[in-house]
């Protein structure tokens, strides 16, 4: 009868909405292929285009330093995605009280567009993990990077915004980063940091674990925040390791090779650089755990 695209759109957005977290909190496959609802990239559109480029030309010209890195180009096309989507954010802060056409086209583009990202994150995290279960691969690093990429768009597009249920699902993809790191093989060795082409890989992961840690400590309560230190034991440890003393030489490298946002993150992150220059935390962090079926 027409499928998902004879659905009205408001009833459309809700129902990707839903299924999609129902996927989420089972662990199962997304129940709705992305292909279904994607609006497809914003260069699609001229228009969302040059409502969205007003507002972030101001950044001039790219200086990108690829740093190594062991991400899969799934992953690479998945943080291009939400990149757009983190302008696309802007544009709609800056608009947010219009009652333009095209504003009210942004914003419902970009609900979709969301929803098709995170889809098909979800779906490549389903493949690593089946690969993980059946034995075929050791690809915990994989795991991590998309976990932490998963931690990074819940936290930064859903649980800041969210005035319920804040950072339950977020806790959840924690633990599972943290588990991840455990069984990387080789060991990640932070002593030896240095020489391991790993190392911008693991320090984006810690700090993107560092900054959720921070935002827990704005919703939980005390004692649950406490037990929430892992990533910035290791964050702090890895930059010390790195010699990276300020923020405005470790963002660069980070927000050009993976997602990071300058606004949110470099107090935090800056605040844990400091403690280099004092002492180590000394927390430990008791995950919360969780089966995958």
């Amino acid at each position: 009868m027409g499928g998902t695209k004879a659905l009205p759109r408001l009833q459309l957005e809700m129902d990707v909405y839903g299924l999609l977290n129902i996927s989420i909190v089972v662990g199962c496959r997304p129940l709705i292929a992305s292909s279904e609802f994607d609006p497809g990239p914003l260069s699609g559109s001229q228009h969302l285009s040059s409502l969205v480029r007003s507002c972030v030309d101001d950044r001039g010209p790219s200086t990108k330093k690829s740093v190594a890195s062991a991400m899969s180009p799934t992953l690479m096309a998945t943080h291009a995605e939400i990149r757009e989507l983190l302008d696309v954010q802007e544009a709609k802060l800056k608009y947010a009280s219009s009652a333009a056409k095209e504003v009210e086209s942004l914003f419902r583009w970009s609900h979709l567009r969301w929803m098709a990202a995170r889809t098909r994150l979800f779906e490549h995290w389903r493949d690593l993990v089946d690969a993980t279960i059946d034995g075929s691969t050791n690809n915990h690093l994989d795991l991590a990077l998309c976990q932490a990429t998963m931690l990074f768009e819940r936290c930064i597009f859903e649980d800041m915004h969210s005035l319920e249920m804040r950072f339950q699902l977020t806790r959840l993809t924690y633990a599972m980063v943290v588990a991840s790191l455990q069984g990387i093989k080789p060991e990640f060795d932070i002593t030896q940091a240095a020489t391991d082409t790993r190392k911008y890989d693991l320090l984006w992961i810690y700090s993107v674990g560092a900054w959720v840690e921070d935002s827990f400590s704005a919703a939980l309560s005390p004692s649950d925040t406490m037990q929430y230190a892992f990533f910035a034991n290791q964050f702090t440890k890895l930059a010390a390791q790195l010699s990276f003393v300020s923020i405005g030489t470790m963002a660069p490298p980070l927000c050009e090779n993976y997602l990071y946002i300058p606004k949110h993150q470099d107090k935090p992150l800056q605040r844990l650089l400091g403690i280099n220059r004092q002492k180590p935390l000394s927390f430990r962090v008791q995950p919360l755990e969780r089966k995958v079926s």
